[in-house]
């Protein structure tokens, strides 16, 4: 069973995207289904609202769908806009640069009292809450959600970032880019380098080669920068940087995850497989081989490096794989809860969506929700 974090939590009134079969509804924080699986796609509820499709078809489970139409409801499942919007359209996540950031849309979702939807075609708007229309650019063909007042948009080359008046504040002129976070941006150059910028465009700490936005206060790093032509690196260790840039520790790792509850992942005695093929903007080689342990603040070992993968800690407790089946251990580093998953994710609101192993017998393969106590509190249907 998970223990509880010893850390007052609060969580948002907010609902659960399910999908049970070809159709989405929607659970609470107990598993409990609060809106019927009746829609062809449901999106994430925020701030009381959920986008959901109407009348469309998939080509697979869990596909957006091709057609029909979108709206927004409310958390009694009526319609507060009603559905006329058009779906996006269908990508995987390829490599290319152009439909890689069709891939990374965030069409409707509400952050910061703003959505963008999909008025025809090729052509996306931003509306508020009330369904008016507040910015309208024909240039912007993937639109992304708005954090810290900006907005990333791809006018069909490069990626830039508007302001809540629509006009950009940071032209369009990345290849990848980040939402901001405590006024810090990582992004991707067109020539491949990595940084970040503040909210007028400019680089901070640009010499250092910067790896991942930052959470909690804290980034990852390489110790200096090197030119590369999607190649293997030279220096492949890895570090932790501050928002003052200073290294959290000298010590060098293979890999670091995410940065939470005072410790990341790490990845050590692994080798370098082949570079990348393309211009990945966040993966330019393969790791084989090296396990995966933790490290506090200090860049000193804290869980010894046994695990096959980890993700980092999110609300207290963070997942870990062994034996090719995923569990869940506490911020004291017990394993609360077998190796019983085939997918794992962080948790969020007091629940993780995972995918059931061999253990669940004629469940196993199904995806299910489960809460911080580690009981299952929803499970897919057929």
């Amino acid at each position: 069973m998970l223990t509880a974090c010893s850390e007052p939590r609060t969580y948002e009134p907010e609902y659960r995207a399910i999908r049970e079969g070809r159709r989405f509804g929607y659970i609470n924080r107990d598993g409990e289904v609060v809106i019927p699986a009746t829609y062809a796609y449901a999106m994430p509820f925020n701030k009381g609202m959920g986008a959901v499709n109407v009348g469309g078809t998939v080509s697979e489970p869990g596909h957006l769908p091709l057609n029909g139409k979108w709206g927004f409801i409310n958390q009694n499942g009526r319609f507060i806009i009603n559905p006329k919007y058009y779906s996006p359209p269908e990508v995987g996540a390829p490599y290319d640069p152009q439909l890689l950031a069709q891939a990374q849309h965030e069409g409707y979702i509400f952050s910061e009292g703003l959505a963008a939807v999909r008025v025809e075609d090729q052509h996306w708007v931003y509306i508020n809450q009330k369904d008016s229309v507040v910015i309208d650019r024909s240039d912007i063909q993937i639109p992304r959600m708005f954090r810290e007042g900006l907005a990333n948009v791809y006018d069909g080359r490069r990626w830039g970032y508007i302001d809540k008046t629509g006009k950009y504040v940071i032209p369009p002129r990345f290849l990848y880019p980040a939402n901001f976070r405590n006024g810090r941006a990582f992004v991707v150059n067109g020539n491949g380098r990595r940084y970040l910028i503040d909210k007028v465009g400019n680089p901070i700490l640009p010499y250092y080669r910067i790896e991942s936005p930052y959470f909690n206060g804290v980034a990852l790093a390489r110790p200096g920068y090197q030119r590369q032509q999607h190649t293997v690196m030279q220096n492949r260790s890895f570090t932790l940087i501050d928002t003052a840039g200073r290294f959290l520790f000298t010590a060098e790792f293979d890999r670091i995850g995410r940065w939470g509850n005072g410790m990341a992942p790490v990845l050590v005695g692994s080798i370098a497989g082949d570079p990348v093929s393309h211009p990945a903007p966040v993966k330019p080689t393969e790791n084989l081989g090296g396990k995966w342990g933790f490290i506090n603040g200090k860049g000193q070992i804290v869980v010894n490096p046994v695990y096959q993968d980890v993700k980092g800690f999110s609300e207290g407790f963070a997942a870990v794989k062994s034996g090719g089946l995923w569990a869940y251990i506490d911020s004291n580093f017990g394993r609360i809860t077998g190796y019983e998953f085939r997918w794992v994710d962080y948790f969020h609101n007091g629940i993780a969506e995972v995918r059931l192993g061999p253990v669940h017998g004629d469940y196993d393969g199904r995806y299910a929700f489960i809460n911080n106590e580690g009981d299952v509190i929803w499970v897919e249907e057929d």
